[in-house]
């Protein structure tokens, strides 16, 4: 394996700023306990994962406009996009979305869990589910939570 000067690879890269295709695709692979490199095109940058931003406050306060702008990010006409999950801060909900592969009409519906416990919570994943839902995740908000699911519309 090659020996790299980070440093003088990290000086030149900050002295002249080139573009992501200018840098030699590597990447790691772990193999037998040793480290081997190996070539990884790297991704164009249209098909680069897109995430939707929400503050838990603007969550909180309308829920429903929340779900309509999820929507409407979702049926693009650069894309269509699934949600793939939900990552969640303190304050702040992100929502990776990926290009859809289908052309099935996706739609996207926040609703309030019916309580925090586990059995609720619970239980309204699979009413959910028996209607054709499909859970992408939990908001917690300070004395509820809302949950994220995904139908295919007809």
């Amino acid at each position: 394996m090659q020996s790299t000067d980070w440093h003088a690879t990290y000086q030149s890269r900050t002295a002249q700023p080139r573009l992501d295709s200018d840098y030699p695709p590597l990447t790691r692979q772990r193999q037998f306990g040793k480290m081997h490199s190996i070539d990884v095109k790297h991704p164009d940058s249209s098909t680069l994962p897109k995430t939707l931003v929400y503050s838990l406050d603007e969550i909180a306060n309308d829920y429903e406009a929340v779900m309509a702008s999820i929507n409407h990010a979702c049926s693009r006409a650069n894309g269509p996009y699934n949600i793939s999950g939900i990552c969640q801060t303190a304050d702040m909900v992100y929502l990776p979305m990926e290009q859809r592969l289908s052309d099935q009409r996706i739609r996207y519906v926040i609703a309030p869990f019916s309580g925090v416990s586990n059995d609720n919570i619970k239980a309204d994943i699979l009413t959910r589910w028996s209607s054709g839902f499909a859970t992408k995740g939990l908001i917690r908000l300070t004395d509820s939570s809302l949950g994220l699911f995904e139908i295919v519309d007809p």
